[in-house]
C-alpha cells in the first residue's frame, strides 16, 4: 500500500512539473520552432505583402548570391563584427577587473557601467543622435570650441558605419561587464596567494592566472557577441533611419546590416516576404558556421580548470 501511495504521489509531482512547463513548450513551438520552419517555407515562395505566395524552389537564394545589395549589408556587418567584437571583450575585461579590485567607489562605477543595458536601445540612439548632429551636436560643438571643423557623422558614408560601431560598444558592454565580472569572482583567492609568496607581480598574475581561469567566461562573451553582431538592427535604423519610400541612400548603405535589408525588404517598400526570408535564412546559417567554427577553435585556447 505505502508502494502505491508513493507511486502514485510521485507521478502526481511529475504530472504537476509537466503542467508548470506546458505554457513553456508552448510558447516554444508556437513562437520559434513552426515559426522558424515557416519561415523556410515562405523562402521558398514568391509570398509579398502577407498574400499567399507560389512555390518557386531555390530562386530566392539563387537571387540572394547574385544581390549586390546584400553582399555589401554582410560586408558591413562583418566590419561590425570584426570592430566591435574586440574591443567589446577588451573593454569589458579591463572594466570587470577595475572594478573586482579595491577601488572607491565601485558601487557607482558598477551603476554607470550597467546603465545602458537597462535602456532601451531606441532611447539610446534617440540620444545618440542628438550627440552626434552635424550642426547641434555636443560632439561638433567640442570639435569647434578647440579650432575643429564639424563632421557629418551619421551622414557623411565615411563615418556612418564607425559612429555606429561606437554607439554599439557602448551599449553592449555593461553586459559582458557583469558577465565576466561574475567569471573573475568565480576564480579562487588561493591561486594568488600561491602567486604573491612566489614573488610574482600583480601583471604576471593578471597574465598567468586571470586570463588562462578567465578564458571559458571570455568564451561565451565571444560567442554571444558574435552572434549579437550578426544580428544588430534597432541602433543602426535608429541612428540613420529610411523614410517609406526610401530606403537607401549613402548613409545608409554604408552602414546597413543584414538584419536591417531584410526589414526593408520584408516590411518596407516591395514588402518582398519571400526574398526577405531566405535572406533571414542565410543569415541563420552564417551565424551557424561560425559558432561552429568558434566552437571547434575554442578547444586550442579555452582552459577548463
Amino acid at each position: 500500500m505505502e508502494k502505491r501511495k508513493l507511486g502514485k504521489r510521485r507521478k502526481k509531482e511529475i504530472l504537476t512539473g509537466y503542467l508548470f512547463i506546458l505554457p513553456l513548450f508552448i510558447g516554444l513551438g508556437v513562437f520559434h520552432f513552426y515559426a522558424f520552419f515557416n519561415n523556410i517555407w515562405i523562402s521558398l515562395t514568391d509570398r509579398r505583402a502577407l498574400q499567399e505566395g507560389t512555390f518557386i524552389g531555390l530562386k530566392n537564394y539563387l537571387k540572394v548570391l547574385q544581390d549586390e545589395n546584400f553582399r555589401q549589408s554582410l560586408g558591413n556587418t562583418i566590419q561590425y563584427v570584426l570592430i566591435c567584437v574586440p574591443c567589446i571583450l577588451v573593454l569589458s575585461t579591463v572594466l570587470a577587473v577595475l572594478l573586482n579590485s579595491r577601488i572607491k567607489g565601485k558601487g557607482i562605477f558598477r551603476t554607470l557601467i550597467f546603465f545602458p543595458l537597462v535602456t532601451a536601445p531606441s532611447a539610446i540612439a534617440l540620444t545618440w543622435r542628438w550627440l552626434l548632429n552635424t550642426r547641434y551636436g555636443m560632439i561638433n560643438n567640442i570639435f569647434r570650441a578647440f579650432g575643429g571643423e564639424e563632421v557629418a557623422w551619421l551622414i557623411d558614408k565615411r563615418y556612418t558605419l564607425y559612429s555606429c560601431a561606437v554607439v554599439i560598444i557602448w551599449a553592449a558592454i555593461g553586459y559582458q561587464v557583469i558577465v565576466i565580472l561574475a567569471g573573475l569572482q568565480n576564480i579562487s583567492t588561493s591561486y594568488y596567494e600561491a602567486a604573491r609568496i612566489d614573488g610574482a607581480s600583480g601583471i604576471k598574475q593578471f597574465f598567468f592566472i586571470t586570463l588562462p581561469l578567465l578564458t571559458p567566461t571570455l568564451y561565451f562573451v565571444l560567442t554571444l557577441s558574435v552572434i549579437s553582431m550578426f544580428k544588430e538592427f534597432e541602433i543602426v535604423y535608429m541612428l540613420i533611419p529610411s523614410t517609406q519610400y526610401n530606403t537607401s541612400s549613402p548613409a545608409i548603405d554604408s552602414s546597413r546590416t543584414v538584419v536591417r535589408y531584410f526589414y526593408d525588404l520584408t516590411f518596407r517598400g516591395e514588402f518582398n516576404e519571400g526574398y526577405g526570408s531566405a535572406i533571414s535564412v542565410c543569415l541563420f546559417l552564417i551565424i551557424l558556421v561560425v559558432t561552429l567554427i568558434q566552437n571547434r577553435l575554442q578547444k586550442k585556447w579555452v582552459f577548463y580548470a
